[in-house]
């Protein structure tokens, strides 16, 4: 028996507007890997300026790898069953969210906090979908397979 070959032409049709959304979606997960960093190299002045100990400023970053466990599979639902762009923009959401909580840092260090827990709820949604974008959005010869 011969496997029919697929004309992918007739099943897909690429628009130039998906790389857009591509580079758009990539400067969101940019943006939320640098919430999730960004007090690491400066922790130790940040721990003396807010009065906080060492542990607690190094701690923070850890809440991202503790919260994508316990988000991973609602993102991964959300995803499948809402759709992509709903995923994307609840992790846009949580993001913007979280980094808008963590400029309040002059008024109380627990901004800081709060502000790195929503920006770790949203990093799932963000960090799930570049295999359903590539999969849904690009011909297969167009996807490379690592």
């Amino acid at each position: 028996m011969l496997k029919e070959e697929v004309d992918y032409k007739t099943l897909y049709r690429e628009y130039g507007y998906r790389n857009i959304i591509l580079i758009i979606f990539s400067i969101l997960a940019f943006v939320n890997g640098m919430c999730w960093v960004v007090a690491t190299p400066i922790s130790v002045p940040v721990a003396r300026g807010y009065g906080q100990s060492d542990a607690v400023v190094s701690i923070i970053p850890m809440c991202y790898m503790i919260t994508y466990v316990l988000v991973n599979f609602p993102s991964n639902w959300v995803l499948d069953v809402k759709g992509i762009k709903k995923g994307v923009v609840v992790g846009a959401v949580f993001t913007a969210v979280g980094a808008g909580f963590r400029c309040l840092i002059t008024t109380h260090f627990a901004f800081v906090i709060l502000g790195q827990i929503l920006c770790a709820i949203g990093q799932p949604f963000i960090l799930n979908a570049p295999t359903k974008i590539a999969v849904r959005w690009f011909l297969p010869k167009n996807v490379i397979l690592v």
